[in-house]
């Protein structure tokens, strides 16, 4: 233990979380260039401080042109309320993602420290793997609403364990509950779980008023409207689904929502077959007892046949599984300095290697992912003087935020934008099309580096984002599909 004493040090995590942090935020709005993702959650809260609606035209939705109801409402209350601080950029926007990711992380290694009690080069370990897994990585980036879920849960974790009371907890519960449909199994599991063992009676109306708070500010706000409601998260989430016969959702659950993506660790399956695994021994050994090991479980056994095996959405059902999993280990008494040996290597360079890559290929690419240079392209070549409507690339939305004038879109919503209420419709796209009017292509000053170094890192970026001018409907159609049929 002696030549590894520097791991069991309990400020060596913090030091490790921080230069991640510090990375994180000199490339804030360099990985990734402006997405799908983050930019469809975002229109609602930009449309909120342009127009006072909550509604979104870039959401394809029918009916979110009016009143958006396609996606629970916590991740455009975050937007909302960050628009009305911080200015509608790419690094503002993302920041208190980020800050929410390092945080929640942060309080689980002081949750395992101080009330787990486990040994400082266990939490470590459990803390790191779970920071530097791909998937986690690219949430903390991301913009997607997983970062808040793992925020909420962690600060869930710490009010548990220090014993607060019910109200609080109840609280949060009811702010996850509008964070995302995936999380209902989780919270119901350990809402009855919670309630039924560790709170006493006179307190479970506390809980539950307090749980209903969020959702009821909801209904209220888009005044009950359960129709329209209904409608549109029927229409997303099915989308979202898992489909096909029982052994095939038990296979996409364990295996396949892995691959391709985690080529680079590929031990994630085996990872989740584990922790199953031990939720199972916990659960009997507790005789149906054990909180996050129940919760666990019931959590998965629902995934399984509704939720579509995306692997983003297996980062916060992993979040929660490590304050079992930290458990169990002390339990058992696992020692990690026994694998800490020459073969240990690999493992922790192709789990650093998402990490590494990324941002070396951030800062390689530093002029062709510039969004602000790429921004200032775009005023130079798109007319700001009349109503304008801005579709196609991502980076369209930013370009537009603070403008009254203009409106943004994807490729994928037409329905909500006719040609004729506008004076000029243009197209950002990477995509030739010889039958448009080109504009400009954008292709900044830049070192370009040879094809394979950047297979290694991945990423888009604004380099070769064409301009072009759509001159009537019939152009704009045959550029644009409908995302629902």
């Amino acid at each position: 233990m002696r030549g590894y004493a520097w791991l069991n040090h309990p400020r060596t995590f913090p030091i490790i979380l921080l230069i991640y942090l510090l990375f994180g935020l000199v490339n804030l709005q360099y990985i990734p260039i402006a997405w799908l993702d983050e930019v469809a959650l975002l229109d609602p809260a930009i449309q909120f401080h342009k127009t006072g609606a909550y509604a979104s035209t870039a959401w394809g939705t029918p009916g979110a042109e009016n009143i958006f109801l396609s996606y629970p409402p916590l991740i455009v209350w975050v937007h909302i309320l960050n628009l009305s601080i911080f200015p509608a950029t790419i690094f503002w926007v993302r920041l208190p993602f980020l800050i929410m990711h390092a945080s929640a992380i942060f309080l689980l290694y002081k949750l395992l420290i101080k009330y787990i009690k486990v040994a400082p080069i266990m939490a470590l370990s459990i803390c790191s793997f779970f920071l530097f897994d791909k998937a986690v990585f690219e949430i903390s980036r991301a913009i997607r609403v997983e970062t808040i879920e793992m925020f909420l849960w962690s600060l869930i974790f710490t009010l548990f364990y220090k014993k607060s009371p019910a109200g609080i907890i109840g609280l949060i519960i009811g702010l996850l509950f509008v964070s995302h449909l995936k999380e209902w199994p989780i919270l119901g599991i350990f809402g009855l779980y919670y309630l039924w063992q560790y709170t006493p009676k006179k307190q479970w109306i506390l809980f539950l008023v307090s749980a209903a708070i969020p959702v009821t500010i909801f209904l209220f706000a888009i005044h009950f409207n359960f129709q329209e409601l209904y409608h549109q998260l029927y229409l997303n989430s099915k989308e979202h689904s898992a489909s096909g016969n029982f052994l095939n959702k038990i296979y996409d659950f364990y295996f396949s929502r892995f691959f391709p993506v985690y080529k680079e660790q590929p031990w994630m399956p085996l990872v989740h077959i584990i922790i199953t695994f031990i939720a199972i021994k916990e659960l009997i050994s507790s005789k149906g007892k054990n909180l996050f090991a129940a919760t666990f479980l019931g959590a998965s056994l629902v995934w399984i046949f509704i939720l579509s095996p995306n692997y983003r959405y297996w980062v916060p059902l992993y979040f929660f599984s490590l304050p079992m999993l930290a458990e169990y280990l002390k339990k058992i008494q696992f020692n990690f300095t026994k694998y800490l040996k020459w073969y240990s290597i690999p493992v922790v360079l192709m789990l650093i290697f998402p990490f590494v890559s990324r941002h070396l290929l951030a800062f390689a690419q530093r002029t062709v992912r510039n969004p602000t240079k790429a921004i200032e392209f775009l005023n130079k070549n798109i007319s700001n003087k009349n109503k304008t409507l801005v579709f196609g690339d991502e980076i369209g939305l930013y370009m537009t935020a603070n403008k009254p004038n203009m409106d943004c879109g994807h490729t994928l919503e037409p329905d909500h934008f006719k040609f004729n209420n506008y004076k000029n419709v243009y197209l950002l796209t990477h995509q030739i099309y010889p039958q448009l009017k080109w504009i400009n292509t954008y292709h900044p000053n830049a070192l370009y580096l040879p094809k394979w170094l950047y297979s290694l890192g991945k990423g888009g970026t604004y380099d070769g984002l064409i301009i072009y001018k759509i001159q009537s409907e019939k152009e704009l159609k045959s550029v644009t599909t409908n995302y629902y049929k």
